[in-house]
């Protein structure tokens, strides 16, 4: 069994660097030499590593885009789930009517007083004094209940909507997982010789620029160099 020479962790067969602290460790013992080669990967050039850090660079950020995906899901499923519906009241709509409905009846039986020596006169708005304040309640009514309604159902309608849109999104973040447990999967090939703190696209596209700037000369030397900066 192998431990660290850093941390103490105990090193899985072929692991050149700690999965715990990430510190290289030169493997001792049978077949050693063997089994870090193997770790580290066939030998490459200079242009070999650059188009591998390359293309790990691009498997961490599509692992990453759809780890960020997943998140902003989660995030989403998160918020309370809308419950009963509040239900709008007529009354809201229904009392400027009754203002109306009082002034109309106010305004009529004034006029109607001051128009008193005029029998005809002050006969109509008398009369006008009890029709108006009833055409302002049946109206405001009939309204009244037409913007509830139209309201309640705007309000079932979202409602529906957003369990609808909550459904699909538990469906497509359950895909989401399959994807990046499979996608985590086939970068675990890379884990011996990637330690933890660089397993990202980030990460890779330093290493892309030291071995194009000529700090580094294989994939091994560039994460090496990474290790110390």
């Amino acid at each position: 069994m192998a431990y660290c020479s850093k941390c103490g962790a105990e090193l899985s067969s072929g692991d050149v660097f700690c999965r715990q602290c990430g510190f290289r460790n030169e493997i001792a013992g049978d077949g050693a030499s063997e089994a870090q080669d193997a770790a580290v990967a066939p030998v490459m050039t200079k242009e070999e590593s650059i188009a591998f850090a390359e293309k790990l660079g691009e498997q961490y950020k599509s692992y990453e885009k759809i780890m960020k995906e997943i998140e902003d899901n989660k995030a989403q499923l998160s918020r309370p789930e809308p419950g009963m519906v509040k239900q709008h009241s007529a009354f809201k709509f229904f009392w400027p009517y009754l203002i109306y409905a009082a002034v109309s009846l106010n305004v009529c039986y004034i006029i109607a007083n001051f128009l008193s020596r005029s029998t005809g006169l002050a006969l109509f708005f008398l009369l006008l004094a009890l029709v108006l304040p009833v055409v302002f309640l049946i109206v405001g009514g009939t309204s009244s209940r037409r913007r509830r309604d139209e309201l309640n159902q705007l309000a079932v309608s979202a409602a529906n909507n957003r369990r609808k849109h909550l459904d699909e999104l538990k469906g497509e973040t359950a895909a989401l997982e399959r994807k990046a447990a499979k996608k985590a999967s086939e970068l675990k090939e890379y884990q011996s010789i990637i330690p933890l703190a660089y397993r990202n696209s980030a990460s890779m596209a330093k290493a892309v620029l030291l071995l194009k700037s000529n700090k580094a000369e294989t994939f091994t030397d560039a994460v090496d160099l990474l290790r110390k900066v």
